[in-house]
């Protein structure tokens, strides 16, 4: 679709839209396109409308850079911290990640941290507080939203042929002394 075919539909929409309402763009990773993606942050805040970017932060720091001039929200997900760790379940390294959420923090954007909770993957105390490390330095993060690993991606993975990885979704106890933990260190976290 081009740009002016995505904001037509976007903007049949806008009645819905009140002081929360707007694009969210998301994916898959929308960073992937960031020449697209920052073409169309540039006429959704042209149009007044409210921008979000949900990602995973894995980016070229100065296309999320340039592109985050036009970004109200950024849903950043923080998955492991522990950088053989992370390498090991995403494939990449967490390093680009943790400098892009701290040139979006000293940019000013608005940030909430989203952290999936997956036991014996990143739900020990150790990844827990190191995540909490890191954010507890930002100005800009509203909170940390806590996401229970769930396993609806199953049965999709198995239906695309793919051999999916099955972890462990976190006790109610789990996440509940996870979300005291991340509080202790003066932040705000939730859990939907």
């Amino acid at each position: 679709m081009s740009i002016d075919m995505v904001m037509h539909e976007i903007e049949k929409d806008r009645e819905f839209y009140d002081e929360s309402g707007g694009l969210t763009a998301s994916g898959g990773e929308p960073l992937a396109q960031p020449a697209f993606l920052h073409d169309l942050l540039t006429k959704c805040k042209a149009a007044g409308i409210h921008t979000t970017v949900d990602t995973s932060g894995y980016a070229e720091q100065k296309a999320l850079a340039k592109l985050s001039r036009n970004v109200d929200l950024f849903l950043y997900d923080l998955k492991v911290m522990d950088a053989k760790k992370h390498r090991v379940h995403t494939g990449v390294s967490n390093e680009p990640i943790i400098n892009n959420l701290n040139m979006l923090d000293k940019r000013g954007k608005q940030i909430i941290i989203r952290f999936p909770l997956i036991p014996h993957v990143n739900a020990s105390r150790t990844e827990l507080t190191s995540m909490c490390e890191i954010v507890k330095g930002l100005k800009n993060v509203q909170r940390i939203s806590l996401l229970p690993y769930h396993q609806l991606g199953v049965d999709k993975a198995k239906r695309l042929g793919k051999e999916p990885e099955i972890y462990a979704t976190p006790s109610t106890k789990l996440l509940n002394r996870s979300l005291e933990l991340i509080r202790s260190y003066g932040l705000t976290a939730d859990s939907p």
